[in-house]
């Protein structure tokens, strides 16, 4: 149950501050762990090799891709 709950916390993030995540991230990737963001980077493989030093054990962790404007797309 706990990891549904870090999942929908992760998700809100997104949803309820995509405008700020536009103006701070614009074009990046970026990743989300217990509703923060814990890295960013012009590529997954730029965030995956911050996350493997960062990231905690068995958290749920959301990449996504932040567009200067318009559409976003998910990557999981």
């Amino acid at each position: 149950m706990e990891l549904i709950k870090q999942i929908g916390k992760n998700d809100s993030l997104i949803r309820e501050s995509y405008k700020a995540l536009q103006k701070k991230y614009p074009d990046e990737f970026i990743a989300i762990e217990k509703g923060m963001v814990v890295a960013s980077g012009k590529s997954i493989k730029a965030v995956e090799q911050c996350m493997d030093r960062n990231a905690e054990d068995g958290a749920p962790v959301l990449i996504r891709h932040i567009l200067a404007a318009g559409i976003s797309i998910l990557y999981r």
